[in-house]
């Protein structure tokens, strides 16, 4: 990772942390950044299990992935162990579920967006996507496991927003989401498709009202 100015100058990186230089699968690394509220830290996500912390998820299981806690230096603060759902439809093809997305509500809550794509017969893929809250508060710091198993205890995570269940919202895949301006004097969010380069798949902007209980 590396950071530039607003004038697209290199100013730095910041190290992959060590416990993720070796099994990330491919395309399925680092998926979710976001910084706290006030800039102290800088959360990023895994969109999938690394090799040594089990399968990927299924129809019948989900995988475990990491949420990691660094400082604005890059070294690791904290990490967490994530559930993931299982792909939310039997795939023809192919199918995975991961985390697209991640947004600091916070110092100790985050926005998870996942995110199952599942090809179908015609190999088109259709969408099914959640947003759920996570607090970490009280979880067990998991940066010194080397492997992550069913003794790890995961973050618990509540639903906010499963969008099949939205009327009049098409589907789509949803990898980006940040705070937009306010109305009403409310929070917005936002979130944007990602059309995957095909000219067939238009893309998406959502905005929401945010109303998130601490």
């Amino acid at each position: 990772m590396r950071w530039v100015d607003r004038q697209g100058a290199a100013k730095g990186a910041v190290p992959t942390p060590f416990r993720f230089s070796h099994g990330a699968r491919p395309n399925l690394t680092f998926e979710g950044l976001s910084f706290s509220p006030e800039g102290r830290w800088l959360w990023l996500s895994m969109e999938a299990p690394l090799a040594q912390d089990g399968p990927v998820s299924s129809v019948a299981e989900g995988g475990l992935t990491r949420l990691t806690r660094l400082d604005r230096q890059g070294k690791v603060a904290a990490q967490y162990a994530y559930r993931l759902d299982p792909i939310q439809a039997a795939p023809v093809r192919r199918g995975d579920n991961g985390i697209s997305e991640i947004l600091a509500l916070d110092d100790h809550r985050l926005l998870v967006l996942e995110r199952s794509g599942v090809e179908g017969a015609a190999g088109r893929f259709a969408y099914h996507c959640r947003l759920y809250v996570v607090d970490v508060r009280g979880a067990p710091d998991v940066a010194g496991r080397e492997r992550l198993d069913d003794s790890v205890r995961p973050l618990r995570k509540k639903l906010l927003l499963n969008f099949d269940r939205l009327a009049n919202v098409p589907t789509s895949n949803l990898e980006a989401m940040a705070f937009g301006p306010s109305r009403d004097g409310r929070r917005t969010l936002v979130l944007m498709s990602d059309d995957n380069f095909d000219p067939a798949a238009p893309t998406h902007v959502l905005m929401f009202s945010l109303g998130v209980a601490r």
